[in-house]
């Protein structure tokens, strides 16, 4: 959940003892559509927060 890959993060910041590091974040399910909790909008923002790319991937539709 976005919650949780907030925590995750800080706890990767920690452990590594810095204020960024190279990370992606990728939101799954995308063709979903119906079903989705987080906006694409709201990825992105929090991927700019730290500085790291966004995208979105679905199995489904081989993306």
């Amino acid at each position: 959940s976005f919650e949780v890959i907030k925590v995750i993060h800080g706890k990767l910041l920690d452990m590594v003892g810095k204020v960024q590091i190279p990370i992606m974040l990728v939101g799954n399910k995308k063709d979903l559509h119906m079903e989705r909790v987080i906006s694409y909008e709201e990825g992105k923002a929090l991927a700019e927060s730290w500085n790291a790319a966004f995208l979105e991937s679905s199995a489904k539709e081989n993306q």
